[in-house]
Order: C-alpha cells, then structure tokens, then sequence
C-alpha cells in the first residue's frame, strides 16, 4: 500500500503496531511518527522508556542522586559563606527579581538600575525557547507542520506582543498619572517573563520524556508559570508606578484594550496598504495597455 501511496497514514501505523509486536521499538517511532499516529507512538515509545530505565536504571539514579546532592551542598555552602557567583550587578537584579520581586523592583524604581540589554535577551529568549517547543518538542505533545510554520508570525505573537503592551501600559499610566517610565515598565514586563521562559525551557525537555497519560503534571507547571508571571508583573508595576491594586487593574485592562487598538489600527492600515497598492498597480496595468 506505500508503494502505491506513500501518503497513505494508517498503513503506517499498521505496520508500527507489528514491530511494536516484534519488540522493534526504534522501527516503530519511525513509522508511527511518518503516519501522525501518536496513539502507537505513545504505545512504543513507553516500550522504549521503559526499556532504557531498565537497562540504565542504577546510572540514572547515581546521576540524580549526584544532582540533588550538588545542589544541596552549592546551596548550605554559598549561603553560610556569602558567595556571589554572579558578579554581574544586572544580571544578579534580574535573577533576583525570581526569589526577592520586592526588593528587586523597588531598586530598579528607586535606584535607577536595570538594563535594556538583559531586557532585550530576555525577550528574544522567550520567542527562541517558543520556537524550540514547536519544532523541538516530543512529537505526542507538539502539532508541527512544515509547510505552515511561520517564525515571523510567531515572533510577533511574542516580542511583538510584549512590545505592544509596553507601549499601551506606558501610554495609559502617563494618562492617568502613573510614575513609572517607559524603560522602568520595559525593564519590569521583560524580567517578568523569567519564569514563562524557565517554564518552557523545562517543557521542552519533559515533552520528549513523558506520555500524554502524564500530561497533568505538565498542566500543573504551566498554570504555575502564568501564575508567577502575573504575581511578579503586578508587583513591578505597582512599585514602579506607585499604584493601588484598583488602580493598577483598572490601568492593566486600558492597557490590553490599547494593545487590541494597536492591533486593530495595524491590520487596518495594512489593508489600507494593500488596497491602494492594487488600485495604483490596476491603473499602471490600464495605462499600459492604452
């Protein structure tokens, strides 16, 4: 039936069933994955994992255990003796703003640190750790097409989109007498994404490790990582802006209605574009043929 039709998607997953049946795992995630049949790559690919654990099992767990031990030990030893293995001042503020967001925020207003640089990495860190998830993520947990991925599209749906909040919330606080300056809410929105950034990093590895029966825990960790953005966006934005919770809700539903303005204006001038392009190419083509 390939032969005939190498297109054709349940002879793929026919044949990955029977090497399934012939223990021939790596055979079978080839040709599950060729005919988009995630239900028996989810069948061979448990085979496969649970095959590597049996055959790496006391590696993997001396591996682990020299992890957690490592940890434990960088973490009494740099705390009892005050070690700064981040000499960087920015770069310690930004990963401070994970543990401390109070403190952190508060010297970015107050002391006038931050930096547009880590502020811009981090950014493009977010749009490169979302491509990696759709082209590098486990193929039971990503919907990946070739021929309709688009990088541009997906920049815009994350730098872009940061960019346009920053620009909406700057242009309503400065309205309603917010103090926060333009690089200040850059500054606070980029370090915010610290945790989406980390989330989705974590997602990429856990996607190709685990089975779609185990997708709750990675529901879980997104929730958990939306939910830290927000706690750490709002408490910039507060301290930066010196707003009360009311108002800063009331500012932060301006500011996405300003976004979707923005947008919406873009869309339109780009038809507008196109449109007038057209008449001017349709007139050209008319002249032409006089």
């Amino acid at each position: 039936v390939i032969r005939l039709d190498n297109n054709f998607q349940p002879a793929y997953g026919a044949l990955a069933r029977a090497y399934i049946n012939e223990g021939n795992y790596d055979k079978a995630l080839e040709l599950a994955k060729k005919g988009y049949d995630r239900e028996t790559y989810a069948i061979a690919f448990e085979y496969k994992r649970s095959d590597i654990i049996n055959d790496y099992f006391f590696v993997i767990f001396i591996v682990i255990l020299l992890l957690v031990v490592g940890l434990i030990a960088f973490l009494v030893i740099s705390t009892r003796k005050k070690i700064k293995f981040i000499r960087n001042k920015e770069l310690s503020l930004m990963l401070s703003v994970l543990i401390h967001p109070s403190n952190s925020f508060t010297d970015i207003k107050e002391k006038k640190q931050g930096s547009i640089l880590l502020c811009v990495i981090s950014v493009l860190l977010f749009y490169i750790v979302t491509i990696l998830q759709t082209l590098k993520g486990g193929f039971l947990f990503t919907i990946y097409d070739a021929a309709s991925f688009n990088s541009l599209w997906l920049f815009v749906k994350t730098v872009g989109l940061v960019g346009l909040w920053i620009l909406a919330n700057w242009m309503v606080s400065t309205l309603l007498q917010g103090k926060g300056r333009f690089k200040e809410i850059a500054i606070v929105t980029c370090y915010s994404l610290l945790p989406l950034i980390i989330e989705k990093a974590i997602r990429l590895v856990l996607t190709n490790v685990l089975l779609p029966t185990e997708a709750s825990f990675l529901n879980i960790f997104d929730a958990i990582a939306i939910l830290y953005f927000l706690i750490l966006i709002t408490i910039g934005l507060i301290k930066i802006h010196d707003f009360s919770m009311a108002r800063l809700i009331g500012t932060s539903v301006l500011s996405l209605a300003g976004v979707a303005a923005i947008v919406f204006l873009v869309i339109a001038i780009v038809i507008l574009v196109q449109q007038f392009g057209g008449f001017i190419v349709t007139v050209v083509t008319e002249l032409l043929t006089l």
